[in-house]
């Protein structure tokens, strides 16, 4: 679960963004980071991302299975029925 950390990886951040934790949010979201659209800490090749960092761009808190906030980084997700 993701409430209470505060550094997040970035298939976390996929889904604090996308609300999915999918291969395509995944990728899409590394190409994010890689582009330097939102500050990052990186150890190797590994990539972490502070959620004070994605608070300051706008982007709210996800809850499980939401929608995107921020709709330039991608389209909105809907909830899954899925739980």
């Amino acid at each position: 679960m993701l409430s209470g950390k505060h550094l997040l990886s970035a298939r976390e951040t996929a889904e604090f963004l996308f609300g999915k934790n999918d291969d395509a949010s995944y990728q899409k979201t590394l190409r994010i980071l890689r582009s330097g659209q939102i500050p990052t800490i990186k150890s190797g090749k590994v990539f972490f991302v502070a959620r004070a960092e994605l608070e300051k761009l706008g982007v709210a808190s996800l809850p499980s299975g939401g929608t995107v906030v921020r709709p330039d980084f991608g389209s909105a997700s809907s909830p899954s029925d899925d739980s």
